[in-house]
């Protein structure tokens, strides 16, 4: 079935706030290649703007008896990205076609402005086919606004929590659009803090996937077992369980199926390993996403891979992910390493700190920093390094994976960063 039915069956099987949807995205009838799925789009326009409401699903069966709806038609948004790209397909085919024929001119009559002035327009038309820019009238919105804030009582986190209460109130939460980048040196607990922000989404309610480039899928669920019931992380890994370890993961287990949310794991080494790849992933997943968390960014590919160095790459990879936060409108979470000859002696991770690329810097809207001052100890600093809408905090974190918790202790001081690398 054609992402054109796809999208038709949509409106008519859920009405008014899809086609409202497709409206503000501005999909509009020329989007629907086929004659007939555009006639129909058409008319569903035509019935809103009459009625201010979507025909029944009885009344558009009268009108068009021959049309098969889609039963369960995948998401909205997911189609949305599907329809744009098949209908930049179509505009491309049909320009590439008169581009060619210029190429084809005699010597003569061949004039190399004409065609690259066409490739210059079909780009041009591509990009606007293939993206939408939401925009926010003021007078439109503010009243609408205005009720939202007052609506707020100030004690709520708007956003998705992140699992520590401090960075809460910093930031009100994981927020769409959001790129976040933890960065931290070996041996600092970048993946357990990871994973206790993926079970916090999931307790909350929200749908969580975790990309690991870290670890297997085996290693990982061994850590969410061990912070979600609270016991050693050993233990669970070998198997020789105490009898209030196996109760607590049953607790855990039951307890689980309560939250209304969910943790995907994905260890996808092939696929997922580019932007492009790990957006095909979310696009198609029956359950779309509302986080995703990255362990080990830095292992990621450019999807083009014609940079000659990995600092380049990387930056492509950061610039994608920053981008694909965007267009999909939720939070991407991610972990690189930060390399020990660049942490401060004074003040630990700084902006500077992170490896490979300093994109990751640059394009993050908070980077967040893991210290570690002494190594033989369980307590960490977790740092708003630097953020663009989040207040600079650092709480002091204690990782203990012999028992499986993790809780935040009081905020600490931490000096501003310096360049006094070790």
């Amino acid at each position: 079935m054609s992402v054109e039915t796809a999208i038709v069956s949509h409106v008519v099987r859920y009405g008014d706030e899809s086609l409202v949807y497709l409206i503000e995205q501005g999909i509009t009838p020329e989007y629907f290649t086929s004659e007939r799925t555009q006639d129909v789009y058409r008319w569903l326009l035509d019935q809103w703007g009459t009625n201010q409401h979507v025909p029944s699903e009885e009344r558009f069966g009268r009108r068009f008896s021959n049309f098969r709806l889609a039963i369960e038609p995948d998401p909205l948004p997911v189609l949305v990205v599907e329809l744009r790209d098949h209908y930049a397909q179509t505009v491309a085919a049909t320009m590439t076609t008169s581009i060619v024929a210029e190429f084809a001119k005699p010597l003569s009559k061949f004039d190399l402005n004409v065609p690259l002035g066409m490739l210059a327009e079909l780009q041009e038309r591509v990009n606007i086919v293939r993206t939408y820019n939401d925009t926010a009238l003021l007078s439109e919105r503010a009243s609408s606004y205005l009720e939202e804030l007052l609506a707020m009582d100030g004690a709520e986190v708007p956003g998705i929590p992140t699992g520590f209460d401090t960075l809460d109130q910093a930031s009100g939460g994981w927020m769409p659009e959001n790129f976040v980048v933890i960065g931290a040196g070996p041996k600092r607990f970048k993946t357990a803090v990871m994973v206790w922000m993926a079970l916090a989404a999931a307790k909350a309610g929200y749908h969580a996937t975790v990309l690991t480039f870290e670890m297997s899928i085996k290693e990982l669920m061994d850590r969410i077992f061990c912070e979600g019931a609270g016991v050693d992380l050993t233990h669970v890994m070998r198997g020789n369980l105490t009898k209030g370890e196996k109760r607590r993961l049953h607790d855990f287990v039951d307890e689980q199926k309560s939250w209304g949310g969910d943790i995907d794991i994905v260890h996808d080494v092939s696929a997922a390993t580019s932007v492009a790849g790990l957006a095909a992933q979310l696009r198609t997943k029956q359950k779309r996403p509302d986080i995703v968390f990255i362990d080990g960014m830095y292992q990621m590919t450019d999807d083009t891979r014609e940079w000659s160095s990995e600092a380049m790459a990387l930056t492509a990879v950061s610039r994608s992910l920053k981008r694909l936060a965007a267009t999909e409108k939720l939070p991407i979470i991610g972990t690189t390493q930060a390399l020990d000859s660049r942490i401060s002696k004074k003040h630990g991770t700084v902006m500077d700190s992170l490896g490979y690329t300093r994109a990751w810097a640059q394009d993050a809207n908070i980077v967040i920093g893991i210290d570690r001052p002494n190594p033989h100890l369980n307590e960490v600093h977790v740092k708003v390094v630097g953020a663009r809408s989040m207040a600079g905090v650092t709480v002091q974190v204690t990782v203990d994976l012999s028992t499986g918790t993790i809780y935040e202790g009081g905020e600490v001081d931490a000096p501003g960063s310096d360049d006094d690398y070790g």
